[in-house]
């Protein structure tokens, strides 16, 4: 997901690693055209990423493809 004025792209990941369901959530800054740089990464159970991704479409970022480097 972007949100371009804020300059940042967050990518949710189910983490196949784990057992307990866990998803990944990376943070990348992004200034175009140069590519996303990794900010954090953390793990969240599933439903707590879905409700997360969820509003964060409702307050204004959008989806995108993931993050190149």
């Amino acid at each position: 997901m972007v949100r371009a004025e804020q300059q940042k792209v967050m990518q949710f990941k189910p983490d196949a690693s784990t057992a307990h369901a866990q998803w990944v959530v990376r943070s990348y800054s992004w200034i175009p055209p140069n590519p996303p740089v990794p900010q954090t990464r953390r793990w969240m159970l599933r439903h707590n990423a879905i409700e997360a991704r969820n509003t964060m479409l409702k307050t204004g970022w959008r989806r995108c493809s993931p993050p190149v480097r």
